[in-house]
């Protein structure tokens, strides 16, 4: 194998329902003891792999977290009424995320699969949405891993295609995966 690629299954503990922007700032911020059970996993199949492969773990967003969070959150739409109070939990879940990220670097990880959502076509009319909410969390997280060997950056079509690219261009992944359906275009490797 030339990697190792572990995936990233935890339910959130329980919080109280997110029906309003303000809720945001309630979510749990949790410790790195919530995520011991992920982190043996991870320790594991470090010590089992790491003679043989590279070995990376998936790492979703902060936005993405947020998302997960409670299925009946309209994250978008409370982005859209009031950014500074989502903005608030986003933090919060950044802290999650970069908890998660100090446990597996812990425990010897060479790099992380990360991906990003939030920046797709259908989701903000106003890209700057994306620019000044989401982004900085997805940095936040780069930052941290980027002292990692090896980090693949992945641009997350799951929930929808993307129009522009271009604000990823200043993440620091080594590698980037993303759909070649760009819009109504297609591109091609020499694009």
């Amino acid at each position: 194998m030339d990697f190792v690629k572990i995936q990233y299954e935890q339910p959130f503990p329980s919080s109280a329902p997110i029906r309003k922007p303000e809720d945001w700032a309630h979510v749990p911020l949790c410790s790195e003891e919530f995520f011991e059970a992920p982190l043996h996993v991870v320790e594991d199949l470090f010590k089992a792999a790491r003679s043989e492969a590279l070995v990376i773990m998936t790492l979703y967003s902060p936005f993405m977290w947020a998302t997960h969070l409670d299925e009946n959150a309209d994250i978008a739409n409370h982005l859209k009424e009031n950014p500074e109070a989502v903005k608030k939990g986003l933090t919060i879940m950044t802290e999650n995320v970069l908890t998660l990220v100090r446990g597996c670097k812990r425990v010897g990880v060479d790099g992380f699969y990360a991906s990003s959502q939030g920046g797709e076509a259908f989701r903000f009319q106003d890209p700057n949405i994306f620019q000044k909410y989401i982004k900085p969390t997805d940095l936040a997280v780069w930052n941290e891993i980027s002292s990692c060997s090896f980090n693949i950056l992945h641009i997350c079509d799951y929930e929808g295609g993307y129009n522009d690219l271009t604000p990823f261009l200043d993440y620091p992944g080594h590698v980037v995966n993303s759909s070649l359906k760009l819009g109504d275009r297609t591109l091609t490797p020499k694009t």
